[in-house]
């Protein structure tokens, strides 16, 4: 067997959600809590499955199950690959190995993701209940993350027709490279500072990168109902309403024409016989 077909996006999303059923039967098995979110929350309360022009699947875990997750989860086909082999990123993902995704060539995700079609698991950890606390550490976070893509990426990011841009990146990187998974690795220790904490706040400090990372109540994932999504059953937040109302707004009204298309700019790949 050879991976040599292009998926369509409908084959991809199949393959999606073949892993987090597989994901949802293991954590049910192994007491695991876990919730559908972001996108996939939405998808599951608004259209009943994937939103129509949607290519990915996120779930979040408190980090006591997402520890426990990432320590049991085994599996031959839908493999875990951990944060650190992918760039150093601080959540996890579980990928088909019946599938190979490939990214334009030169781009960093080129360079460091080598798996399938995947499924994102965030974890969600404290974080301190005032807002200026919690904006510094997301600050922190950002600051060790940006130093730790720098002594990875920076020549990546250079225009190759910028000869200027070169002269100036290639000693950044030269100088932050040999600290990259210091960097890295603080960034994940940052991120649970708080974790002996009596906080009552969380946040997905995995997504540092987004601007409406608002820290949510820790009870809204110790209460899960199910939810339907393209045809199956998963956990959610019985707060669900509240969650997306804090991360989309009027999350019932679909955005603009020109916004409804996927994320993730890649091709994926499939088994054929030869």
């Amino acid at each position: 067997m050879s991976m040599n077909r292009i998926l369509s996006l409908e084959e991809s999303k199949k393959c999606q959600l073949d892993i987090l059923i597989h994901i949802d039967n293991f954590c049910r098995a192994n007491n695991i809590s876990y919730s559908i979110a972001y996108g996939t929350l939405l998808g599951a309360v608004r259209h009943k499955g994937f939103i129509p022009w949607d290519d990915d699947i996120d779930i979040v875990m408190l980090r006591p199950d997402y520890e426990q997750f990432v320590a049991t989860y085994h599996d031959d086909r839908f493999k875990l690959i951990l944060g650190k082999d992918i760039a150093n990123h601080l959540h996890v993902v579980v990928s088909d190995n019946t599938t190979r995704v490939q990214y334009p060539k030169g781009t960093s995700d080129d360079i460091f993701y080598k798996g399938g079609v995947w499924v994102d698991v965030f974890p969600l950890d404290k974080v301190p209940e005032n807002q200026i606390k919690y904006n510094l550490l997301r600050y922190s976070i950002s600051y060790r993350r940006l130093l730790q893509k720098m002594g990875e990426l920076l020549p990546l990011s250079a225009n190759q027709r910028h000869f200027w841009k070169k002269i100036i990146r290639y000693p950044l990187f030269f100088i932050l490279h040999p600290f990259k998974d210091y960097n890295g690795n603080k960034a994940l220790k940052l991120m649970q500072k708080y974790r002996n904490s009596e906080s009552t706040k969380v946040a997905s400090l995995a997504v540092w990168y987004l601007s409406n990372n608002k820290s949510m109540p820790i009870e809204w994932f110790q209460n899960f109902c199910e939810l339907e999504f393209e045809g199956n059953f998963f956990y959610a937040t019985t707060k669900f309403h509240d969650y997306l109302v804090s991360l989309y707004g009027d999350y019932m009204k679909l955005p603009p024409e020109e916004e409804r298309k996927p994320k993730h700019l890649y091709d994926a790949f499939g088994q054929q016989s030869e």
